[in-house]
């Protein structure tokens, strides 16, 4: 049977999923083999509506938007680490780690017996080196070292011109 691009819409909106517009384009090609192989499936009608959608985004995406919300945010948790109370402080340190650590004041705001829970094991015990020997913020220190010599500054892009 054979279901309406609207109930689609409404089934997934009942189960908390988002169906989006391009996704409709896979639904009909795996509805149209009716359960046999997907070997030899036509999809160029599906993808060609997920490249469209996506090179849409990309012409929409204000990167310099992105970077300053990000930057917001960075700072923001920064400034909460802060000002939490010390006995809160290690607690809202974990929660607000993934963007602490895109802000340039996280060197400031760890302190040195901050140790995130998923390295707390590999510190005391050891990982493939032995134990850590230095603070979070100095291993973060050397880790960004690290990954600038083997990243280094070049930005990376793909596009559709790249033919993927």
């Amino acid at each position: 049977m054979t279901r309406s691009r609207h109930s689609r819409r409404t089934s997934a909106a009942e189960r908390g999923v988002a169906l989006h517009p391009w996704e409709h384009g896979v639904l009909d090609a795996l509805i149209a083999r009716d359960g046999a192989s997907l070997e030899g499936a036509d999809f160029h009608a599906a993808l060609t509506d997920i490249l469209s959608a996506a090179t849409i985004d990309e012409q929409r995406f204000d990167l310099t938007a992105s970077q300053r919300s990000a930057r917001q945010r960075a700072d923001q948790a920064a400034r909460r680490v802060r000002q939490a109370p010390p006995a809160d402080r290690h607690r809202t340190t974990d929660r607000q780690l993934e963007w602490l650590l895109l802000s340039d004041e996280s060197a400031a705001v760890l302190n040195d017996d901050y140790l995130p829970a998923w390295l707390s094991n590999v510190a005391a015990r050891g990982g493939p080196t032995g134990p850590m020997t230095e603070s979070f913020p100095q291993w973060l220190t050397s880790l960004a070292k690290c990954l600038d010599g083997c990243i280094g500054n070049s930005p990376s892009r793909v596009s559709a011109a790249d033919g993927l």
